[in-house]
């Protein structure tokens, strides 16, 4: 892949000063073609997507304290965007956040298995019609629920998660299940599939 190394890139660019006319120029035809470019800049790293993760993780190793310097003054200086950012995301896919967050707890807590993915969690409330398996009430929110507990040694998998409201999820805590339930045996086929 042409310019894999950054620091060549810039030094090439350095020699090939240009006069403000030619920059105007080229100013100019990324602002009218932006759209071609951005897709035509997808296509080439899709085509070569092992080159350029190789060449970035070896830049990032190479420059780990100047990126985290750059990551701690991008994350200052622009502060107040991220948080409305977050925010709006946050509202906009509860699902995606709950899951994720659900995922991060399970790695913390050194869950044996930890392979459920939004798609699959999306998938369970369907298969049980959004409704929480202990107490029968549907509802938009339901809460992931560990039929044996993260801290019991259950894992984060599709087959040990059940939908619960927040009311049967609290009473349960790390106990058995409030009545008996069959784990989700249907999504052997979604193990495989993304987020």
């Amino acid at each position: 892949m042409p310019w894999t190394d950054p620091e060549k890139r810039r030094a090439y660019q350095r020699r090939r000063a240009q006069t403000p006319a030619e920059k105007e120029r080229k100013r100019q035809w990324y602002q009218t073609h932006k759209a071609q470019h951005r897709a035509r800049q997808v296509a080439r790293r899709a085509a070569h997507r092992e080159e350029y993760l190789a060449s970035m993780r070896a830049y990032n190793a190479a420059h780990r304290e100047e990126r985290r310097a750059y990551g701690k003054r991008s994350r200052e200086t622009h502060r107040e965007e991220r948080r409305l950012y977050q925010r709006a995301y946050h509202k906009a896919h509860p699902e995606v956040v709950h899951a994720s967050y659900q995922r991060r707890r399970a790695q913390q807590s050194q869950a044996g298995k930890n392979t459920l993915t939004s798609t699959q969690w999306r998938s369970i409330k369907e298969h049980y019609r959004y409704t929480c398996v202990y107490c029968g009430r549907r509802m938009k929110r339901l809460t992931m629920d560990h039929i044996l507990p993260l801290s019991k040694g259950g894992e984060h998998t599709f087959t040990n998660i059940v939908p619960a409201c927040k009311a049967c999820n609290r009473k349960k805590y790390t106990g058995p299940p409030l009545i008996p339930v069959q784990p989700l045996l249907l999504l052997a086929h979604n193990s495989t599939r993304g987020r």
